[in-house]
Order: C-alpha cells, then sequence, then structure tokens
C-alpha cells in the first residue's frame, strides 16, 4: 500500500487535536499556578510539608511544565503536517498508487503514439501535419505525465521527510516518560517524606527547562543554556525558591534573577532586618526588595554580585540603578546567626550585603570590570529593559509614572522661567546673578533642560504625549505592551539617560575608570573624586545640572554613546 495524504482529514485531525490540547493546556497551566502557590507557602512549617514544597517544586512543576510544552508543540506539529504539505507538495490530497498507476498508463499511451509517429514516418504520402498533430498529442501526453510524477516524487519526499515535523516533542514525551517512572517509583516507596530523585536521574529536566525558556522566554538557544548554567550553579539554598522562570540572561555571558532578595529572604523565614540606631526594624520587603543577584560567566563559573534597581517613591531611596563591580560568594552569603526571623547586624549575610551595596573601600572584581568595561557587553540593555519592566509592575496598574527627582528638576526650571520673566517686566530689579542676570539664567536652563528637551523630542518621535512638560510625567498606553519610546522616558525620568546608549555608555564608563584609577590615580580621584564613585556604576537623575567632564556620557554625539549605537544599534 502505497503513501496516502488526505489534507481534509489532516486539517480536521489538526483541529480536533488544537481543541483538545487547548483544555488540557489550560489545566496544565492552573496545576502550575498551584503548585508554585504551595511552593512558596510560608506557613506550612514540619518536615513533611517542606518536603512536599520540595518535591512539588522540583519534581511536579517541570513535569507540568514538560506536558503543557508537549501539549503545544504536538498541536503545532499537527497543524504544521497539512500546512507544509501545502507548501511542498499540492493544494490536493494524493494517492501515491493512484498517482502510479495514472503515470503508467500515461508511459503506455506515450508508446503507443511514438510507435505511431515511427510507422508515419516509414510510410510515403503521410502529410506533416499528421506528423505534427501526433507529436503534439506526444509532447501533451508528456507534459501531464511529468506533472504527475513531479507530485509523486514530492509526495515520497514530503513522507520521507514527515516524521522530522514531530522532533520536538520526541525529547519531551521522552522526558515526560522518565518523569512519570521517576513518580511511581517514589509513590511506590512513600515513608511519609517525599525525596527528590538524585540529580543524575532528574537529567529530563535540562532539556524541559531548556525549551521552556526558549519557547515561554523567547530566548535564544546560547541564553538558555547560559540561563540554565547559572540556575545550576546557584548554591542549593537559594535554588531551592527560585526556578529557571526567575533568570534572564544575555548571551554573552551574563545573568541575573529578576526575584529580588526579599523575596528569597522570605522564603528562607526572614521577614525583617533590624538596621540599628535610629532607624530600627524594618520588612525585609523595605530594605532588599530592589536588590538582585547578577553573576558574570569566567570560564566554567560565574561570578557574583548584587544589582539595584530603585523605583521611584521607595521608602529607603531615589530611583535609580548602581551596578557594583564588587564579587561576592553566594555559597556563603545567606549564612545568619540564628533561624530567627529578624536580620540582625551581628549576621554575616547584613555584613556583606552592605559591604557589596554601600561600604567604602572595597576592591573592584576584575571579570566584572572586564565585562562591563567592553563596548560590546549586552548587560545594559538587558538591565534597563527588567529595569523599566520592574518600574511598570511597581506602579500597581497606573498608566502614569513620575520620579521625585524630575519633579524637583521641572520645578527649578519653572522656578527660573519665573525669575527670567520677572526681569523681563521689571528691568530694573536686581538679582545676585553674574555678570548678567538674564544670561546667566538662560545657561542655567538650558543645563537643566537636557532631560525635559529629549523627552519632548520623544513625543514628535511617538507622535503622541509620552512626556507631559508641565508635570514631568510620562504616559505608557498600555503597562502590558510598553513601546521602546516608552522605555526611554522611564528609563531618563529615573537614571537621567535619556536612551539605552546613553546608559550603557554610563555603566561602561564607570567600568573604564576603575582602570584608569589602578593606571594613573590623581587622573581618576581628578574625574571622580574619589575612587568609590568608579566601583559602583549609579545611574540617577539628580534635579541639579547633569554637565561637566565625568558626564560626557550624556551628550548623545559623544564618542562613547555613539559608539554604543554602532555596537547594539540605536535604542
Amino acid at each position: 500500500m502505497g503513501i496516502k495524504m488526505d489534507l481534509s482529514a489532516s486539517n480536521t485531525q489538526a483541529s480536533s487535536v488544537s481543541e483538545a490540547s487547548q483544555g488540557r493546556v489550560t489545566a496544565y497551566e492552573s496545576a502550575l499556578t498551584s503548585i508554585d502557590s504551595f511552593s512558596s507557602e510560608r506557613e506550612l512549617k514540619g518536615q513533611a510539608y517542606d518536603s512536599a514544597q520540595t518535591y512539588a517544586k522540583g519534581m511536579f512543576m517541570p513535569l507540568f511544565q514538560a506536558a503543557m510544552l508537549f501539549e503545544e508543540g504536538l498541536t503545532e506539529s499537527v497543524n504544521n503536517l497539512p500546512s507544509r504539505y501545502t507548501n511542498e507538495v499540492s493544494s490536493e490530497s494524493l494517492d501515491q498508487d493512484t498517482l502510479q498507476s495514472q503515470i503508467d498508463a500515461y508511459d503506455q499511451a506515450i508508446v503507443a503514439q511514438q510507435s505511431a509517429l515511427d510507422e508515419a514516418d516509414k510510410r510515403i504520402g503521410v502529410s506533416v501535419t499528421t506528423k505534427e498533430s501526433i507529436q503534439s498529442s506526444i509532447d501533451m501526453i508528456q507534459s501531464k505525465r511529468d506533472n504527475l510524477q513531479q507530485k509523486l516524487d514530492k509526495l515520497i519526499t514530503f513522507d520521507a521527510n514527515s516524521p522530522s515535523i514531530f522532533d520536538s516533542v520526541d525529547s519531551l514525551k521522552s522526558a515526560l516518560s522518565q518523569a512519570l517512572t521517576l513518580m511511581t517509583e517514589n509513590f511506590a516507596s512513600f515513608n511519609g517524606t517525599f525525596i527528590l530523585p538524585s540529580m543524575e536521574k532528574m537529567e529530563w529536566t535540562q532539556e524541559v527547562n531548556k525549551q521552556w525558556l526558549m519557547k515561554k522566554r523567547g530566548m535564544n538557544e546560547k541564553q538558555a543554556e547560559l540561563a540554565l548554567e547559572f540556575y545550576n550553579s546557584l548554591p542549593q539554598e537559594v535554588r531551592k525558591y527560585v526556578t529557571v522562570d526567575d533568570i534572564e540572561a544575555t548571551d554573552d555571558g551574563f545573568v541575573m534573577l529578576n526575584k529580588p532578595f526579599s523575596e528569597i529572604l522570605k522564603a528562607m523565614g526572614k521577614t525583617e532586618v533590624d538596621l540599628g540606631g535610629d532607624i530600627g526594624v524594618k520588612p525585609v520587603d523595605e530594605v532588599y526588595d530592589d536588590h538582585f543577584i547578577y553573576g558574570v560567566r569566567n570560564g566554567e563559573q560565574f561570578v557574583f554580585s548584587i544589582l539595584k534597581m530603585r523605583e521611584s517613591g521607595d521608602s529607603v531611596g531615589s530611583s535609580g540603578v548602581s551596578i557594583p563591580f564588587i564579587s561576592t560568594r553566594l555559597d556563603s552569603l545567606f549564612t545568619f546567626s540564628d533561624k530567627d526571623s529578624r536580620i540582625t547586624t551581628e549576621d554575616y549575610f547584613f555584613n556583606e550585603f552592605q559591604r557589596i551595596v554601600d561600604d567604602s573601600g572595597q576592591e573592584a572584581d576584575s571579570t566584572l570590570v572586564n565585562y562591563f568595561k567592553k563596548t560590546e557587553s549586552k548587560a545594559p540593555y538587558l538591565i534597563a529593559d527588567v529595569y523599566t519592566n520592574k518600574l511598570i509592575a511597581d506602579n500597581s496598574g497606573q498608566n502614569t509614572f513620575s520620579s521625585e527627582q524630575m519633579k524637583k528638576l521641572v520645578a527649578k526650571i519653572n522656578q527660573i522661567d519665573e525669575v527670567i520673566e520677572e526681569i523681563q517686566h521689571n528691568p530694573t530689579i536686581i538679582y545676585p546673578y553674574s555678570p548678567s542676570p538674564l544670561s546667566s539664567l538662560y545657561i542655567e536652563k538650558s543645563k537643566l533642560s537636557r532631560i525635559p528637551d529629549y523627552l519632548n523630542s520623544l513625543n514628535n518621535q511617538a507622535g503622541y504625549q509620552i512626556y507631559n512638560p508641565d508635570t514631568g510625567e510620562v504616559t505608557i498606553k498600555d503597562p502590558q505592551n510598553p513601546t521602546h519610546y516608552e522605555r526611554q522616558a522611564l528609563l531618563a525620568i529615573n537614571t537621567a539617560n535619556v536612551n539605552y546608549n546613553s546608559f550603557a555608555a554610563e555603566v561602561e564608563y564607570h567600568a573604564d575608570a576603575i582602570e584608569d584609577w589602578v593606571k594613573n590615580n590623581w587622573i581618576s580621584n581628578f574625574v571622580f573624586n574619589t575612587k568609590e564613585r568608579a566601583i559602583r556604576a549609579d545611574m540617577a537623575l539628580g534635579e541639579e545640572s547633569e554637565s561637566g567632564i565625568e558626564d560626557k556620557y550624556y551628550n548623545l554625539e559623544d564618542s562613547s554613546v555613539q559608539s554604543q549605537k554602532e555596537a547594539h544599534g540605536e535604542l
């Protein structure tokens, strides 16, 4: 029996599979939500609950992820079958046996017609018209025969290649099979607590996680592999509280968690921190909610540090981003003096955290510096994206954004405008500006207007109002799908960098300054005042002017910004 392709039946099958799979995918999504809620529930106490939560996160979560990916992949493959057939073979149903029979019939007809033509050539008196008619008939039959042969060849080729359409689900099918086998074994030997199988037996989760990152998170293969390496390198006491969904990665060696320290600490049972002095005790959500683990790959290992991304209106500081070039060891970072829910100044974690994010007199890590000093480094662009996502997520669903720094900047510009207007209406008034009151005021206003001027131009580029010059506020049409113009505006009012290229140039400038400090201490001191301003790349907006020798990255025509543009495009 030959190959058959019933296109109508294939389309019907694709529709039926899609409908059935969608129902199962919805059920799997619900299951994953429940697993996530159960795994992160902190009110459940005791060894049995701890083991159940660990098992749910380690076994059930990748199992249902694999099931979801399998269903979605199967649906895609089944739909691809008739689609690829139509594109590669024909828009009609075909049967190999029928095609071959028709081809054979045409071959016989061609032989018969060729015999007639040969006989006509032998006879005297057969007209040229008759011979041409026979040849025309042969050509017509041959054309029809060739057309059928072409369809048959395509059908055979498609049949040989069609199994590859389902290649993407084969590995997931294998992972599901391994997972179900392990679960059967686990439940057969259950003795009151759940125990995850060995890492070797859980190898199937690596493929599931990789495909999950690529299909659900949009990572390319290199990013997904790096994210998994990063996840596997995390200490167990951290890894048990995060998933691969909590990871962001570039494809050039930079990875970070998008889950803040506060969430990890709360999962560990740490809900408060005693800051000492007049500040006293604060919830970890107030102190550690803006800090994130990041890493840069160095050979087979990662060098870790702590990144700050603070939104406007934060209780412990102004908005902005800080990238320390100071490394820490994650395997010892989360060390506490006791199991109490309160972090104290006696805890190693407290002091090591402060050393990274705040303390003076620290040494930069060469791996971090060397990565960030490269113009080609992609981390600043990822960080800018993650930061603007955080600003949106922390805005309680509102689509209007502001920052205290931007409000102060706009207020100061308005104040200068009022003084200028007053002087123009009353030229005899004397103000303490020299040599010319108006000249000094216009210069000061020009310095302060860098960001507002750019945001006004951004309105023109976007074709709608993102920035309100009267209030200094930024409005995003759809917080679920911000445009790049809107992201630029958010970045500007919180970091003083009007676009991603400027943001990246500032990060690079700080990393370069570390090397300048080492090579020529006095030059770095002249530019930065102290080494401390270089060892952490701090991007923030102040109400004063951002002009000066150390602020060249604010000038979009500066070579540092232009180099970023050439390397990454205008962003």
